[in-house]
């Protein structure tokens, strides 16, 4: 698998909201298969991963 990870930080006054993006690029039958039990688990877990980011 080949992995792009991207964050992109908007201010917003005296704060900021940070987006986060991925692409995946499968390269094989082990990769199809893992990322059809993985990836619907990491659209919940880096939405609340980034929540937990410290807020100023």
């Amino acid at each position: 698998m080949s992995v792009k990870v991207s964050f992109y930080i908007e201010p917003n006054g005296s704060t900021a909201c940070v987006h986060a993006s991925t692409v995946v690029h499968v390269n094989n039958t082990f990769g199809k298969v893992y990322m059809f039990f993985v990836a619907p688990v990491h659209k919940l877990i880096v939405p609340s991963s980034l929540k937990t980011l410290p807020q100023a």
